[in-house]
């Protein structure tokens, strides 16, 4: 016996497939046998003892071992997350790190573990996450989490205050501003000007510093008012009985005190003499920041009795050419005048606009004694031919998102005034609905003597924000037989259709080739909104073929006895998938006298079974004697 080489393989999990080859066997007697391993594998870990034997004619078996090795890969491979930042929100923060992957070639997938989950401090900390498989390898990989200051303190300054003036500086209460800072919290904000303040504003800056020397600020208005305009106090109201036309009065004297400036002197507009009626007198006082105080006194003069009514006379009749429905028209000033009151002010009782055709304005004038004196005044309004068109008023641009080729808007209604016929109707000549881009609509209206007005308004209709992902089938699912160990694939085309974009592909994760068993491929397209739509489509590898087995040629031996030992030979077997396969025979004689069919088969990983027959024939001598004299007679 002759064992295969010692053989060793890296573990590809708990049991690992092993080529440990073939031994040979040789007897003195019978020559070449078959040897045959009690252990074909798969191995675990360590190291496994394979006995090959043999067996003679003569029932001797002879062995020879072989030793299978499978190593554990070594460590887990672990994947950190990747690294993050915070700022700070105190001296520790809680971040959220993310959770470490770990793979081993033996136990698959493990958990790993960070050696710090914070919180953590200022600066950056390395995170080290670790895995051991059940082999007690440990394999890590390292984080970095940066916890950075958030900067300077935030400082919420008082709300802004106003005073009025008691002086030059004016003390005034400003509150207290607040600070906090991301990482020393709370901290005292301190003003750069406390008071008194003067007329005016003065910004008062707050600012607070943190422990890393950063220093925030804010700033406040302290606004300080001149107490206002002085206050004038008017002497009482004074009547008097007219002298003339013009009649003197003792007014007296106003009195104004400011707040600031202490007492002021008051002046009065008017000092007379006055006219017959009431007369209003404005006493007024500035102080020295411009402010005016005023207060009035109304000086009385009354006529002696009188009964005669102001003579008035109206201004001359007058025309005009109508401009609208009513018509503004210069009537002129009517003059009044009266025997005691000398010249007064005489009032119209209609000063327009006025309508087409004559509308009478009376004028009328009152003496300080009661007495109307009126006259009337013919204003005519005549119609113009019409030779201006309405004025149209467009309703303001409109804007709208798109909901096809074609979008509906409601764009409202124009207005149309005519200076003869007064509002008109207004029709637009495109009502919708509206393509993408900007669509003029203009707007008309004619009045009745058929004058045509415009105006335009802009339609836009603009592409709606595309937040709908492509909708993508992926080719139908493929079931196909292995061709070896990896079996390329025809996958097809996935199809896309998106609601903006006409044409999109689909591209995919993994074009194979394929191994055993059920692959999930996954078809992606993104629309250019950047919407990403997937499907998945399922291939499947099958290995339903058996392996070809060709056995040993046919054997013809010639006996003594009534069965005979033969050496078979070896059978070869081939699969597409594992390649090269032992068979083995169904027997391995003594055969008897006769012909016997002998069975090779193999079986691949998928458990497919390859046969193949070769013919053992055994003749006896007393046949061959007889059939070489038969022969010799003929």
């Amino acid at each position: 016996m002759t064992a295969p080489a010692d053989v060793s393989a890296v573990a590809t999990g708990e049991l690992t497939p092993v080529a440990i080859g073939t031994a040979t066997a040789t007897d003195s007697v019978d020559g070449a046998l078959t040897a045959t391993a009690d252990n074909t594998g798969p191995y675990p870990l360590g190291q496994t003892i394979v006995t090959w034997s043999a067996t003679d004619s003569a029932g001797n078996t002879g062995t020879a071992t072989q030793t299978v090795t499978v190593t554990d890969g070594g460590a887990p491979v672990v994947t950190a997350p990747a690294d993050v930042s915070a700022v700070a929100t105190g001296a520790l923060t809680p971040v959220a790190i993310g959770t470490a992957t770990a793979t081993d070639s033996v136990d698959g997938a493990l958990t790993a573990t960070a050696d710090n989950t914070g919180p953590y401090p200022l600066g950056q900390t390395i995170v080290t996450w670790s895995a051991t498989d059940s082999a007690g390898n440990t394999g890590t990989a390292t984080q970095t989490v940066t916890i950075t200051d958030g900067g300077a303190p935030v400082v919420t300054a008082p709300a802004d205050v106003s005073a009025v003036a008691t002086g030059e500086l004016t003390p005034v209460a400003i509150g207290t501003a607040t600070a906090t800072d991301s990482v020393d919290g709370a901290l005292t904000a301190t003003a750069d000007n406390t008071g008194p303040y003067p007329l005016g504003q003065t910004i008062v800056t707050w600012s607070a510093t943190d422990s890393a020397g950063n220093t925030g600020t804010a700033t406040q208005t302290v606004t300080i008012t001149d107490g206002g305009a002085p206050v004038v106090t008017a002497p009482a109201d004074v009547s008097a009985v007219a002298t003339g036309e013009l009649t003197p009065v003792a007014i007296g004297t106003a009195t104004a005190t400011d707040s600031v400036d202490g007492a002021l002197t008051a002046t009065a507009d008017n000092t007379g003499p006055y006219p017959l009626g009431e007369t209003i007198v404005t006493w007024s006082a500035t102080d020295s920041a411009g402010n005016t105080g005023t207060d009035t006194q109304t000086v009385t003069v009354t006529a002696p009795l009188d009964s005669v009514p102001p003579v008035v006379t109206a201004p001359e009749d007058v025309s005009a050419v109508s401009t609208g429905e009513l018509t503004v028209v210069a009537i002129g000033t009517a003059t009044a005048t009266d025997d005691v009151d000398g010249v007064l002010a005489a009032t119209a009782d209609n000063t327009g606009p006025y309508p087409l055709g004559d509308t009478i304005v009376t004028w009328s004038a009152q003496d300080a004694a009661g007495n109307i004196g009126t006259a009337i005044q013919t204003v005519t309004v005549t119609a113009p031919p019409d030779s201006d068109p309405p004025v149209v008023t467009a309703p303001a641009d409109v804007s709208a998102f798109a909901t096809g080729e074609l979008t509906p808007v409601a764009i409202g209604a124009a207005t149309a005034i005519d200076d003869v016929d007064g509002p008109v109707t207004a029709v637009a000549d495109n009502t919708g609905p509206y393509p993408l881009g900007d669509t003029i609509v203009t707007w008309s209206a004619e009045d009745a003597a058929g004058n045509t007005g415009t105006a335009t308004q802009t339609v836009t209709v603009t592409q709606a924000e595309d937040t709908e992902a492509p909708v993508v089938t992926a080719p139908a699912d493929i079931l196909v037989e292995a061709t070896d160990l990896l079996t390329s694939v025809e996958l097809g085309v996935a199809t896309v259709t998106d609601n903006v974009d006409d044409q999109l592909e689909a591209s995919v994760d993994q074009e194979g080739p394929f191994a055993l068993g059920e692959t999930q491929v996954t078809w992606t397209a993104v629309d250019s909104a950047g919407n990403t739509g997937t499907a998945t489509q399922l291939v499947t590898v099958e290995d339903t073929t058996p392996p070809e087995v060709a056995a040993p040629e046919p054997i013809t031996v010639v006996t003594s006895g009534d069965s005979a030992d033969v050496e078979l030979g070896t059978a070869t077997a081939l699969d597409l998938v594992d390649g090269t396969l032992v068979a083995v025979a169904d027997q391995s004689g003594p055969f008897p006298v006769g012909t016997t069919e002998v069975t090779w088969s193999a079986t691949d990983n998928s458990q497919n079974t390859g046969t193949a027959i070769q013919l053992v024939t055994v003749t006896s001598e007393g046949d061959v004697a007889l059939a070489i004299a038969s022969t010799a007679a003929q």
